[in-house]
């Protein structure tokens, strides 16, 4: 499936969409798009570790210890972050809290 991403002005941190276009579309042109990146821990403090599937077109078969991925168009980041959670580790209701906005 294409899904639609979220497009943003390059730099601009503010989160204003600018438009949208298929996934396909933002690999291949390297389009600015916003991606979420969770990192995982648990009452320890320890993180959790996952090995990325060999389908990937990013580091595929590697260890990873974010779950993430791109926010689609629509989408709030932080709906995008809980989302990403559940597809990849099948985690749910965690306390999402942001730590920071890059470009």
């Amino acid at each position: 499936m294409d899904e639609l991403v979220a497009l943003y002005l390059e730099g601009d941190t503010s989160g204003t969409v600018t438009g949208t276009a298929p996934r396909s579309a933002v690999r291949a042109g390297n389009l600015p798009h916003a991606a979420t990146a969770v990192l995982l821990r648990d009452e320890r403090d320890c993180i959790y570790v996952h090995r990325r599937t060999d389908t990937k077109d990013v580091y595929p078969g590697m260890h990873d210890a974010f779950a993430g991925g791109v926010v689609l168009a629509g989408e709030d980041p932080f709906e995008a972050a809980a989302r990403e959670l559940t597809e990849e580790l099948g985690v749910t209701n965690c306390e999402i809290r942001p730590c920071l906005r890059y470009w």
